[in-house]
């Protein structure tokens, strides 16, 4: 049974970068749950997400499930493609589903609308350029990858409106590790800080609050914007290969 406290929250890829710093930050608001693809140094359910009935035991008693496992590479062949990021997403939300999860944050990418960068560039990264793509844009992937990203967002919204979950999708840029001294920083002149304590807030907005808060409540702030980059800002930040913004897929009280 969960704490009164805190929510049971299961991480998928609970070992990658995106997932480690999930742990750190937001360790100490949630009893998180690790699920990997191989044992780790931290408790974790250890099961391939290609394996449905391998990893049904890590979500039952859960109330929210980020999930981040995937093949991460914009490169991916179709053959990781499939059973990672199309069987695995598949497999995540009907295990979800079958144990009664309420809510799922699923790890997007800004590549479901990649194209468009493809197409504006150089010019799109100009400072001055205002052409802003958000989740009412076009799908346009630029990859396999994007396929697999767009494919989890219509998912996400068939279990919103066929199952009654609440999904929330986070169309994520890049996320690299801060630079821990002068040296490394001019070592990799691209390290960016794990970046956006904004986007940060986001994902936890996305997970359920400790009991007692209303739903109206919880969904009204749910449908806050997230604060948006300046021009200048965000050039610099499509430079860097920073974050692009979230976008929700919808939410469906159960």
């Amino acid at each position: 049974m969960s704490s009164p406290e805190k929510r049971r929250v299961l991480v998928t890829g609970a070992e990658g970068l995106i997932g480690s710093v999930v742990r750190r930050e937001l360790g100490g608001r949630y009893e998180l749950i690790a699920l990997t693809l191989t044992p780790q140094s931290f408790p974790s359910h250890v099961a391939d997400i290609a394996d449905l009935a391998a990893i049904e035991p890590a979500f039952v008693g859960i109330d929210a499930v980020v999930h981040l496992a995937a093949s991460p590479a914009v490169e991916t062949p179709w053959e990781e493609i499939l059973p990672n990021n199309l069987i695995g997403t598949y497999n995540v939300f009907e295990a979800a589903r079958r144990a009664g999860v309420p809510r799922v944050v699923f790890a997007s990418s800004n590549h479901v609308v990649g194209m468009y960068e493809v197409d504006g560039a150089p010019e799109i990264y100009g400072v001055d350029d205002r052409r802003v793509y958000d989740h009412t844009a076009e799908i346009r992937p630029d990859s396999l990858y994007g396929v697999s990203k767009a494919y989890g967002e219509a998912l996400g919204r068939l279990f919103v409106e066929r199952h009654g979950m609440s999904v929330f999708c986070l169309r994520i840029g890049a996320v690299r590790l801060a630079a821990r001294s002068p040296r490394e920083a001019a070592r990799r002149p691209h390290a960016i800080g794990v970046a956006e304590p904004a986007r940060l807030r986001v994902a936890d907005r996305a997970l359920p609050r400790r009991r007692g808060r209303s739903l109206r409540d919880r969904l009204r702030r749910l449908g806050e914007p997230a604060p948006l980059l300046g021009p200048r800002a965000r050039a610099r930040a499509a430079r860097l290969g920073a974050p692009g913004r979230g976008a929700r897929v919808g939410t469906a009280p159960r």
